[in-house]
């Protein structure tokens, strides 16, 4: 029983560590590659911010901020962990159910 608790934690917590990793690594990789770009943050408007991208960067530029934009990532993983942590709890039931019909056939 104890090792069932423990690896259901365990399993849990790498879920929560994977849905937070994957709904914050495409907002860090943008905000990083903007920020080599030259894109201004404090800009006020689009010609601000993109005043010191050069030009064949711009549509890159302009697609990557709009992508950050809307829902950030805190609210993407708590939505990921609202949708994985059910599938997680019923996949260590169904663990748990065939380990003891093993256990009781043997």
């Amino acid at each position: 029983m104890t090792s069932l608790l423990l690896s259901s934690f365990l399993s849990l917590m790498t879920c929560v560590l994977l849905v937070t990793l994957l709904a914050y690594l495409p907002d860090l990789y943008a905000e990083m590659r903007l920020d080599y770009l030259g894109f201004d943050f404090n800009g006020w408007s689009d010609e601000d911010r993109l005043r010191n991208i050069a030009p064949e960067f711009r549509d890159e530029a302009i697609k990557l901020y709009r992508s950050i934009m809307g829902i950030g990532w805190t609210l993407k993983a708590m939505i990921g962990a609202v949708l994985l942590i059910p599938y997680q709890i019923v996949t260590s039931g169904l663990v748990f159910m065939v380990s003891k019909s093993k256990k009781h056939g043997s």
